[in-house]
């Protein structure tokens, strides 16, 4: 682990690597729910945007320049695109 990382990043990382299957996904669901609503509302360009936000912070993590450790950036990277994908829906967007 990096020791860049703050106490919330490595706290996840080791407690995600030690969880019992399933309990990732059942975190990203959890994440998912906590922000379904923050972004709801907002243009297809605002969440490209935030999603490309997340990815540079999950490159840094990467190379040890952001606070967060990687497993915590793929987190909400997915719950991310689950929202997006949820507002699509419900859009009818193509």
């Amino acid at each position: 682990m990096n020791e860049r990382w703050d106490r919330l990043g490595i706290e996840e990382t080791t407690r995600l690597r030690n969880a019992e299957p399933g309990a990732i996904q059942k975190d990203v669901i959890a994440l998912q729910e906590k922000h379904r609503n923050t972004w709801r509302g907002k243009a297809q360009w605002f969440w490209a945007i935030m999603l490309c936000e997340e990815f540079c912070e999950l490159l840094l993590s990467l190379i040890g320049l952001h606070r967060h450790a990687p497993d915590v950036e793929l987190r909400q990277i997915a719950a991310i695109c689950m929202n997006w994908l949820e507002m699509r829906d419900n859009r009818r967007i193509e």
